[in-house]
């Protein structure tokens, strides 16, 4: 039984990314909570400007979603024809954050299959929340 070693300077790596993004998860509830209390006031003044101010903010949401997980398709989709080429899981040249037994042959082209069917399922997630979002903001344009 073969194991690829962790990179320890990958995990190193990768620590510091969960710790930056959860900085920028506080300082974007900060800046929500003030964007927030801008809202309840536009609720109670200009009904209008409320309106396209969420509007504005959905779409936004909804666009950095879409894209991030498209992305995230995207890898997952090169990294599932990696492992079905090279019948090796992790590829060959994948450096890794802990320590990973190698699977190769039938069992690794198993794995390159299931990221393959990961990354459909996640793609059609994707159109559906952008039609379902789509649809919500033609009915709040209407109105």
């Amino acid at each position: 039984m073969e194991v690829q070693r962790a990179d320890l300077r990958l995990r190193r790596r990768a620590k510091i990314v969960v710790v930056l993004a959860l900085i920028f998860g506080a300082v974007a509830a900060f800046v929500l909570q003030r964007w927030f209390a801008e809202v309840r006031q536009l609720y109670d003044s200009d009904a209008g400007k409320l309106k396209e101010s969420l509007l504005i903010a959905f779409s936004f949401s909804v666009g950095a979603i879409a894209i991030l997980a498209a992305c995230l398709c995207v890898y997952l989709w090169r990294l599932g024809s990696r492992i079905q080429e090279t019948r090796q899981f992790p590829p060959p040249g994948v450096r890794v954050i802990r320590d990973t037994i190698v699977q190769y042959g039938t069992q690794a082209a198993r794995r390159g299959k299931a990221h393959h069917v990961f990354a459909v399922v996640l793609i059609l997630s994707v159109l559906a929340l952008l039609l379902a979002s789509w649809r919500i903001l033609t009915l709040f344009a209407a109105n």
